[in-house]
């Protein structure tokens, strides 16, 4: 017998517990216990200053992680024979949003923003993958096969707005730019894609606003 066949096949049980699977003669069901935890966890901080009558900072930040057993039927997979399912995921968020908020006379006020979004999801497998991988076999495969992959989108926001008020007329105006780069990684294969959108726009307050927007994307391809 090949080696490797045989190493599958010491991981597979030979004790049948579960009578309602198989036909009671040549195969038979083992059920067991495992594993299906969803760990969460979230810490927030906002900030409020007024420093002057004219000037006020405020600030928030959020952090959160997420810890996922994945069990072999959330992936449409089989399940393997331990207690801990083999792949699971790993998370951590930052987020942030900080302003300033300048109102140097009664009628003109002007607020900067900005901000980001760090939100990765990694898909992580504790399977020691060797050379290659056993699929498509006679019995049930102790190894799920399933490669690690991952997707991080980080999101990056500016804009600066400010509103003019003289007698029964209002303008306003601004600008806003933001850029968002995905990195996924997937078995062999990586890709980058950074999109970067700039809109600027004025408008008074009697007029609709026309808005001039402008959109550029890199895609970058490496295999390995």
């Amino acid at each position: 017998m090949d080696p490797f066949i045989s190493g599958l096949l010491t991981q597979v049980p030979t004790t049948i517990n579960n009578t309602s699977i198989g036909d009671g003669l040549n195969t038979g069901g083992y059920s067991f216990n495992q594993r299906d935890n969803h760990t969460r966890d979230n810490t927030s901080i906002r900030v409020d200053w007024d420093p002057a009558s004219h000037h006020s900072f405020s600030g928030t930040y959020a952090w959160n992680r997420e810890e996922l057993d994945r069990p072999g039927s959330t992936l449409g997979l089989t399940s393997t024979y331990s207690p801990i399912p083999v792949n699971y995921n790993d998370d951590r968020e930052n987020f942030l949003s900080v302003a300033w908020r300048w109102s140097p006379t009664s009628s003109f006020t002007n607020e900067v923003r900005f901000g980001f979004d760090l939100a990765p999801i990694n898909f992580l497998s504790n399977q020691n993958f060797g050379a290659f991988t056993v699929s498509d076999t006679l019995f049930n495969n102790p190894n799920q096969n399933e490669f690690p992959s991952s997707r991080k989108t980080h999101t990056w926001s500016w804009q600066d707005n400010a509103n003019w008020s003289h007698g029964n007329h209002t303008l306003t105006f601004g600008m806003q730019v933001q850029r968002v780069t995905v990195f996924a990684e997937i078995p062999l294969t990586r890709f980058q894609t950074s999109i970067l959108q700039v809109i600027s726009s004025w408008a008074p307050a009697i007029l609709p606003a026309p808005t001039i927007s402008q959109t550029r994307t890199w895609r970058r391809q490496i295999n390995f």
